[in-house]
Formats: structure tokens, sequence, C-alpha cells
């Protein structure tokens, strides 16, 4: 369930290209870099004032990792930028959240939508 509706046999060829040692090895590099550069990237609490904003984090992504740590702490603060800000950490989804959880982005969405027409 929450499954983007694959082929089999592009499902497989995913997952062999996501598991790939040198590309977990490479996406640690970029996101330990990106984790610099992140730091550096702050958002002032209330910044965006009331523009409607959703973040979603993956919740497998780099799990365990500093960089997903990082991360997660530059969503949160993105979400914190707005007084409409909402930061929601998305179970079982890898890098790609609308890949691996394609229910829970029109979920937020949907959600988004009523609370602005409100």
């Amino acid at each position: 369930q929450g499954k983007a509706k694959l082929s089999p046999e592009l499902w497989q060829a995913m997952v062999t290209v996501s598991t790939n040692p040198l590309l977990l090895d490479a996406a640690t590099r970029e996101a330990q870099e990106a984790a610099e550069s992140f730091g550096k990237a702050k958002v002032t609490k209330g910044e965006f004032g009331e523009l409607p904003v959703t973040v979603l984090t993956a919740s497998k992504w780099l799990a365990g990792t500093p960089a997903q740590k990082v991360i997660v702490e530059l969503h949160r603060e993105m979400a914190e930028g707005s007084t409409w800000g909402e930061h929601h950490i998305v179970p079982d989804s890898g890098h790609i959240v609308p890949i691996d959880r394609p229910d829970m982005v029109i979920e937020h969405v949907r959600k988004m939508v009523e609370a602005v027409r409100r």
C-alpha cells in the first residue's frame, strides 16, 4: 500500500540502482556536503509570513546518518518559516517521497488546499 504502480521490472531496476554501493556512497558524500551548505542556509522563524508551507521528509533516506539529522532539522526550520508551516516525516519513504508514498503527497496537498480555501 502506498507504493507507486510500477511494473515489477521497473520496480526491480529502481531497487537495483538505489541499492548500488557506489550510488549509496556518492549519495552519502553529497548529503554530508549538503549538510555543511544547509548549515549556512538558515530560515528565520516566521520569515515566510502566512505563506502556506508543507515540508515532507523521507523517513528512510540516509536513515541513521548525521546527514539525515541535518536534513530533518533544516526541513523543520523551513516549515517554521511560515505561520502556516507544517513538517511531516513520511513513513516508509526513501529519497523520492512521491514514488514511495504518493498517497501521503496527495493527502498533504489536499489538506493544504482545504486550509487555504477556508
